[in-house]
């Protein structure tokens, strides 16, 4: 059985698009000209459940692609009523800067997602 593999092709943008909630897909086209090839790679595979680690150069999407899978799918649940008061993704950095950095780079989408549904 192998336990890990590699990517060896990235997906285009209309496929992304086609993937995610139409207000996370609308708030993206909004604030980016198009998807990072990190972004590109990662979140078709995130929303099909895999668990991904991306190696990829500072200020490239990391963790927005990784971001954007699980609000995505917390969005779909909250439309089914599906959305339990549980945790469903857990970040682990290793510094306070950092954890810092992530609360206010996810507030600020979160913020502008909700204002798109609204």
């Amino acid at each position: 059985m192998q336990l890990i593999s590699y990517l060896d092709k990235c997906f285009d943008d209309d496929y992304v698009y086609s993937l995610l909630h139409r207000y996370v897909a609308e708030w993206f086209r909004r604030k980016y000209a198009s998807f990072t090839l990190p972004q590109k790679c990662a979140i078709p595979l995130i929303k099909a459940g895999y668990n991904v680690l991306i190696s990829s150069p500072t200020g490239t999407g990391k963790t927005l692609a990784v971001f954007l899978g699980i609000i995505d799918e917390l969005l779909r649940l909250g439309e089914k009523s599906e959305l339990k008061d549980q945790i469903y993704a857990v970040y682990v950095s290793p510094l306070r800067a950092l954890n810092n950095d992530m609360r206010r780079n996810l507030l600020q989408p979160l913020q502008e997602i909700k204002n798109i549904a609204k």
